[in-house]
């Protein structure tokens, strides 16, 4: 039901762009596996696309049964601010749900899928360890909240790794 694009996961071990992917990605995984409807979910998709997928693929032994994380397509790395700069865009993720089709409790789930991704993103931000600015704007109608850093972010520093 959901999964994510990450970003430099293809990469060496040993890169900066790739610790900072596994780093939010752990994150992630952390926070979809207390959702039981989702994880559930995840695990009757993949194995219905591994029983189905033999007709166009060929058989696969490999059933993902927790949350899956898909390396960017090169033709998308081209244009992916994360690959043009690197310095400005540490982490990137997109995340995906079959919700084409989903209502009721199917289209919750995905709904609380996208916006546990975010809650992961937004918590491992604030379990860093690294000198912020913040700032909070209001005209009395809309409110801005400002983050501002120096670059490049590292991950490794704030000891902020759910692997």
């Amino acid at each position: 039901m959901l999964y994510v694009y990450l970003p430099h996961i293809e990469e060496k071990s040993e890169s900066r762009e790739r610790f900072n992917a596994k780093t939010l990605g752990g994150w992630v995984s952390w926070y979809i596996s207390e959702d039981k409807a989702i994880t559930e979910l995840n695990e009757r998709y993949s194995e219905r696309y591994h029983k189905y997928r033999g007709r166009w693929l060929g058989k696969s032994s490999r059933i993902i049964k927790r949350l899956q994380f898909l390396p960017l397509q090169k033709q998308f790395q081209k244009t992916n601010y994360s690959y043009l700069q690197p310095d400005m865009t540490v982490v990137d993720f997109i995340t995906e749900v079959a919700d084409e089709t989903a209502w009721r409790k199917r289209l919750k789930a995905c709904i609380s899928a996208h916006l546990k991704t975010n809650l992961a993103v937004i918590n491992l931000l604030n379990n860093l360890k690294f000198n912020v600015k913040k700032i909070w704007l209001t005209d009395g109608k809309t409110d801005q909240f400002i983050w501002h850093r120096e670059r490049p972010l590292e991950l490794r520093s704030g000891g902020a790794s759910r692997q």
